[in-house]
């Protein structure tokens, strides 16, 4: 496999019962267009969400797979004053999760000591959330957050997305999706990257939601 663009890896890096629910459904449909008006994703003591991550080929075929991992938000850190539950399952991040209100969650990275929005609900279609300019030797890259109001049913949840992308003197380079269902929080998410300006961006890696603990 190539190596990925070093912004690629910096993003990585920043990147209901009270019974356990698991999801069986493998269907990926249009939804019927609403979501309820719950907390976007319920980041407090107690609830527990467990993922599968899963790593593909430069030429898009299945790579990898890693074991069912657990994001527990029994574990906190306090930045700024504000409290941030974690620990990511993706190993070398370290980063933590803050419900700062019914629509918004925010992630601490401890690597680079510095937070951010990674999710929120907007009111209309195509909302810039976020975005950063970055000028680096030979290279302007632009990031944005941007959030939309159409349901797509993903594994049998009617989720609402926000896309994360990165161009790199305005060619994009990094696609990630972040699909989430309100109430429940995040069931699905996928890397895009691109190691060439002259191909198209391929599906690198997926984290799927397998089952959940909301208390």
């Amino acid at each position: 496999m190539q190596k990925l663009p070093v912004f690629f890896l910096l993003l990585l890096l920043v990147s209901c019962t009270k019974n356990s629910t698991s999801i069986n459904q493998t269907s990926n449909s249009q939804g019927n267009g609403q979501t309820e008006s719950k907390t976007v994703w319920p980041v407090v003591t107690g609830n527990y969400w467990v993922y599968r991550d899963s790593l593909f080929n430069d030429n898009g075929s299945f790579g990898s797979v890693f074991p069912s991992d657990t994001l527990k938000t029994t574990d906190s850190v306090t930045y700024e004053g504000k409290v941030f539950y974690g620990t990511n399952p993706f190993y070398v991040s370290r980063t933590y999760y803050r419900q700062v209100d019914d629509n918004t969650v925010e992630e601490y990275d401890y690597n680079i000591n510095s937070s951010a929005i990674i999710f929120k609900r907007v009111e209309a279609n195509n909302t810039i959330i976020r975005s950063q300019d970055a000028v680096v030797p030979n290279e302007h890259v632009v990031t944005t957050l941007t959030g939309y109001t159409d349901v797509i049913n993903i594994y049998g949840y009617d989720c609402i997305r926000n896309e994360n992308t990165q161009t790199v003197n305005g060619d994009l380079w990094l696609r990630v999706v972040t699909y989430v269902k309100p109430g429940v929080g995040l069931v699905r998410m996928e890397y895009y990257v691109k190691y060439k300006a002259s191909e198209k961006l391929r599906l690198y890696f997926t984290r799927t939601m397998v089952s959940y603990k909301i208390k």
